[in-house]
């Protein structure tokens, strides 16, 4: 379980503040797989962040009563000078996890070769996120926040299926077990892997157990600002 307490989290300078979260009290379930739907991308990047422990609320307090992982995507403090396998292994022990069954795993995922015990530094960037999404999935965490729907392999065209193929197997057996955040903007895919969804707008933040339900919500909010501004539109001109 994740609380939420009287959070606040506001975005932009002074004059232009605007609220991602404005006063929200909620209790999110850990061993729920969640759809995070919204209408901009940067709120929900923002709140993935908060959950992470990446971003400070502005106000209001976040209670973690499972173990959460770093935003999946996106390495936790890879050290450029070391080899991705010393990263790797150091990123397990900082976890606690098991460092040799991790660096296996990892390594067969990336099917690197040597280039696995070169340094981070020459890694090429295409690569970086994989490899991230790798780590995450290998490392064992109550619940899981994604970035974004997609599993993201590159390479040649051999590595890119070998790749695909292990990172949605690390995927679907981390889903058989632990709690997933998904940001998504596509309801087919919500229906298929998700259990539930989760709407952030407007500063405010609602549980839906219906995936149609959230997504017809964001929809009417759509609407309804859409009207406004036609007619804001239409008085301006």
């Amino acid at each position: 379980m994740i609380i939420l307490d009287q959070l606040t989290k506001t975005s932009g300078p002074f004059f232009k503040r605007r609220h991602i979260l404005s006063l929200v009290t909620i209790q999110i379930p850990t061993h729920q797989k969640i759809a995070l739907v919204g209408q901009t991308d940067q709120d929900k990047r923002a709140f993935i962040e908060l959950l992470a422990g990446l971003a400070k609320p502005t106000s209001g307090t976040i209670t973690r009563l499972a173990e959460v992982s770093f935003p999946v995507g996106q390495l936790p403090g890879f050290a450029k000078e070391h080899t991705i396998r010393l990263n790797v292994a150091h990123c397990a022990r900082l976890y606690g996890a098991d460092v040799a069954a991790t660096v296996d795993v990892v390594e067969q995922v990336m099917d690197m070769g040597k280039a696995f015990d070169r340094s981070y530094a020459d890694m090429p960037l295409k690569l970086r996120k994989p490899l991230a999404q790798a780590v995450a999935f290998a490392l064992p965490f109550d619940l899981y926040l994604l970035t974004d729907d997609r599993l993201d392999p590159r390479g040649g065209a051999g590595r890119r299926r070998r790749s695909a193929s292990s990172t949605q197997i690390l995927f679907e057996a981390r889903a058989k077990t632990s709690g997933m955040i998904i940001p998504t903007q596509n309801v087919e895919y919500a229906r298929n892997v998700c259990d539930m969804a989760m709407v952030l707008q407007n500063g405010a933040l609602e549980l839906f157990k219906n995936v149609d339900e959230a997504f017809d919500a964001v929809a009417r909010s759509g609407d309804r600002r859409d009207r406004r501004l036609r007619r804001r539109s239409k008085f301006d001109g």
